[in-house]
């Protein structure tokens, strides 16, 4: 599953390049989806592993609501937590893979 990861790293670096965001628009213009949040489970990674591995996929296990990022450590300004982003998706997911095809 690390080609996943290399494919959300890849994805994050023509973002930040293209600066895609800056003026409102999101990932849909990169023609990967309607969702506007990228992220792990989210349609994007959830599509290419349905692509690649539909075996692995279990759709009736899809939550009813995207995962958002919580801000739980938002106050702890200039300071790194390695637990930072289970404390921002205490879920494990963050997007909606509900549209994933």
């Amino acid at each position: 599953m690390g080609h996943l990861w290399f494919l959300r790293l890849k994805i994050d670096e023509y973002v930040r390049q293209s600066d895609i965001g800056g003026d409102g628009s999101g990932p849909a213009d990169l023609g990967i989806g309607s969702a506007d949040l990228i992220g792990h489970a989210c349609e994007c990674e959830t599509s290419v592993t349905l692509a690649n591995y539909e075996n692995l996929v279990d759709r009736n296990a899809l939550s009813e609501e995207p995962g958002t990022a919580l801000g739980r450590l938002s106050e702890l300004t200039g300071a790194y937590s390695g637990i930072w982003w289970y404390a921002d998706y205490p879920r494990h997911y963050a997007g909606d893979a509900r549209s994933a095809s």
